[in-house]
């Protein structure tokens, strides 16, 4: 288990704790890293709504977020059956127990991830600049 703390975040005992009561053995626990660097280490990711969210399905990623405090996530995000999402502290278990070994559930967040991305993301293929460059140049013919 990798627990990349947020940049705010100070302390990391709790990360630690929970893992030990767990039973998950040596929990890495970081701070400074680039987030791309454990987003593509990462099987699943834990985390509250951000744009992390978006990342890590971009990287296909299996996405639990936890929204016990009801924090608003865009309808379109929501509605498109991508992620998990756990507004209910008890539910967590659970869901993140289907999501790791639920082969029906991975099968499901596998279409809709990709239905995800092909309908809410242009393209991430790394040449936004140029399509940009080129439609200035049109626009100027």
């Amino acid at each position: 288990m990798i627990v990349k703390l947020h940049p705010r975040e100070k302390e990391s005992h709790m990360y630690e704790t929970v893992a030990k009561e767990l039973g998950i053995k040596c929990p890495v626990v970081i701070r400074d890293v680039n987030i791309f660097k454990t987003l593509i280490l990462a099987d699943i990711v834990v985390t509250q709504y951000s744009t992390t969210v978006l990342d890590a399905l971009i990287l296909r990623k299996y996405v639990l977020v936890f929204n016990f405090f009801k924090d608003y996530i865009p309808e379109r995000i929501l509605n498109s059956k991508c992620m998990l999402d756990v507004t209910i502290p008890d539910d967590f278990e659970n869901a993140f127990r289907k999501l790791l070994l639920d082969d029906v559930i991975q099968k499901s967040l596998d279409k809709h991830i990709e239905k995800f991305i092909t309908g809410e993301i242009y393209k991430v293929d790394g040449k936004c600049n140029q399509r940009i460059v080129d439609l200035i140049a049109k626009i100027f013919k």
